[in-house]
């Protein structure tokens, strides 16, 4: 009896924790297995048996009432099975793997195939692909609502893959935009780096939206966004610079300029024979738009620059060529444009005669006469070409002397020798008739001549010399110095245009055995001609020399000048012509030059 009591209480214990378990949530869901309990094993029998129930003391079970009797049947205390032993289960859980929303575990019975939970977990940037036994998806798959039957619990992972994105390009007006590309969920993609074209536009870069006021992106740029996405061709247009030499050479190439972006123009410039550049202009004529080398050109349209020329400017330079006279002021040449010479004569002053202009001073270059056209592009010195003429100078009595004189150039003499009678002074062979003889005039010693006292003849007197020395020349008259007889005798030969000819040219047409104004022989063999081109009328006087002989009257002149000899104190510097002789010589052999003889003189005016 004792027994069944402890049975009974039991099975009541058993339905008391059913009941606990069946009001608790399920987290995961599991079959619970019963013992098996058999009708005649369950009796509660009459507790009038000789067992006596345990005290209050010994049980934690209230003595039931001696009069009631309860049996418990298999169907109404705990589920009936056919045997006395449960079927094994298997959990199977679900891991969502990165996820969420995993399905609740099941139980799976042993021999009886399980039907997997059809619901998925989610991913943001992935999409489910299937279950799997491993979680790195390695084992073996499983998809939603499949049959599972193993006879193993076991945790099936979630297996996922993740998202992809096309970035497409459109060439936006262009051509040969790249191909799309697929951008992975949280990878960064590289976008292409090729670009696409258009005719009379510039790439510049991408952008998401056609218009541009997206977000830009350059070829070759890390795409990072995760979505789908067109790329736009951005562009912008190019206008061409051409550059025209207008008349040059050597224009730099093309450049092209992009819309909105200023451009630095060329700095290269063109070249012009004859011309200097000056600046660009959008007109060939210069009316339009100046830009310089290396400017800004900012307007957004085609357009050509001509190059602007200015024309090399030559000078014409006038030089009197040691004529005395007042030369034209200096005239500009443009290149290419003839230039016509001052036309006015330049005025000379006596005693010359202005015959042209020439471009080398010696009369060797081109020639031009005043008015005439000057062609060359290249700046030049125009050289007065010009000869002394025979101008007539004033005349004066000198102690009852009468004498003519001819302007020569710059310089007015006397046109016949000094016929001064004064002590230190004699005729040629001390004959009278001799000094009024064509014009021989006297003869002096050179201190007689500068009116000095006869010591100057053997010693030097310079420190009584002066510029314009007076000597027995009357009052406004000089004896002339070394350096007046070389002018005389250059500019006879530059005029004339010949070398060692003074002579020729300023001695008399008579008075010279041998000699004829047409250059016939008369006396002698070496003849030359006496043309007396000026009216100097030089005539050989000869000459009284102590030392020397045949200085002789009609075949020898010799002329005092002012200038002692610097090596030899006792001599000066004379002028000497030859009956033979075309030239006027500066006398400097032998003893001729000595103080002590007695030579012609030769006055030129102050």
């Amino acid at each position: 009896m004792k027994n069944i009591t402890k049975i009974a209480l039991s099975a009541a214990f058993v339905l008391a924790i059913t009941f606990i378990i069946s009001c608790i949530p399920p987290m995961i869901e599991v079959y619970p297995t019963y013992p098996t309990i058999s009708s005649s094993s369950i009796v509660v029998d009459d507790l009038s048996s000789s067992e006596t129930a345990p005290s209050s003391s010994s049980s934690s079970f209230d003595e039931p009432s001696s009069s009631s009797s309860i049996e418990l049947s298999s169907s109404s205390v705990l589920p009936s099975s056919s045997s006395s032993s449960s079927a094994a289960t298997y959990a199977v859980k679900y891991e969502a793997n990165g996820g969420v929303g995993a399905p609740y575990g099941q139980e799976k019975i042993h021999d009886i195939p399980l039907t997997l939970n059809g619901s998925t977990p989610t991913r943001t940037g992935y999409t489910f692909v299937s279950w799997n036994t491993a979680a790195d998806g390695s084992g073996t798959p499983y998809h939603p609502g499949a049959s599972y039957t193993g006879k193993t619990g076991l945790t099936l992972y979630a297996h996922w893959k993740a998202n992809t994105y096309t970035v497409k390009y459109d060439a936006n007006g262009g051509t040969g935009a790249p191909p799309s590309q697929e951008k992975i969920h949280n990878i960064s993609l590289t976008l292409s780096g090729a670009v696409p074209t258009r005719q009379g536009y510039i790439f510049v870069g991408w952008n998401t939206a056609a218009n541009g006021n997206g977000v830009p992106y350059l070829p070759g740029a890390i795409y990072t966004g995760n979505a789908i996405v067109t790329l736009y061709a951005q562009w912008k247009a190019i206008y061409i610079v051409k550059y025209d030499a207008n008349g040059g050479i050597g224009a730099p190439p093309d450049q092209e300029k992009i819309h909105d972006i200023p451009l630095i123009l060329s700095g290269a410039v063109p070249t012009r024979s004859g011309y200097t550049f000056v600046i660009w202009n959008t007109a060939a004529n210069g009316s339009g738009t100046s830009y310089a080398p290396n400017s800004n050109y900012t307007t957004n349209a085609n357009v050509t620059l001509y190059a602007q020329w200015k024309a090399d400017i030559y000078i014409v330079k006038y030089n009197a060529n040691g004529g005395n006279f007042v030369v034209p002021r200096d005239q500009e040449k443009i290149h290419d444009i003839p230039l016509t010479l001052n036309s006015t004569p330049p005025k000379t002053g006596p005693g010359y005669e202005f015959v042209g202009w020439n471009t080398a001073a010696n009369g060797g270059g081109t020639p031009y006469i005043p008015g005439a056209i000057y062609p060359d592009n290249t700046s030049v010195t125009l050289y007065a070409q010009w000869r002394c003429k025979a101008d007539v100078g004033p005349s004066i009595n000198y102690v009852g002397e009468n004498y003519n004189s001819v302007v020569i150039c710059s310089q007015t003499w006397m046109a016949k020798n000094l016929n001064y009678s004064v002590d230190g002074s004699s005729c040629y062979d001390n004959e009278e008739s001799n000094c009024k003889k064509y014009g021989y005039g006297r003869l002096y010693n050179w201190a007689t001549a500068m009116a000095l006292s006869s010591s100057c003849n053997l010693g030097s007197c310079s420190s009584q010399i002066g510029t314009k020395h007076k000597g027995i020349c009357p009052t406004g008259w000089h004896i002339p110095s070394k350096d007046e007889w070389s002018t005389l005798v250059s500019n006879v030969e530059r005029s004339k245009g010949c070398t060692n000819c003074a002579a020729k040219h300023l001695k008399a047409t008579s008075g010279w055995d041998g000699c004829s104004a047409s250059g016939t022989s008369i006396t002698s063999l070496n003849s030359k001609s006496c043309l007396d081109s000026y009216g100097f009328s030089a005539f050989p006087g000869g000459g009284i020399a102590t030392q020397v002989q045949g200085i002789k009257v009609k075949e020898d002149g010799s002329w005092w000048s002012t200038t002692e000899r610097s090596d030899d104190s006792k001599k000066a510097y004379n002028r000497y012509a030859h009956n033979s002789y075309e030239n006027f010589s500066e006398e400097l052999v032998g003893d001729r030059g000595d103080k002590v003889n007695f030579f012609s003189v030769r006055c030129v005016k102050d």
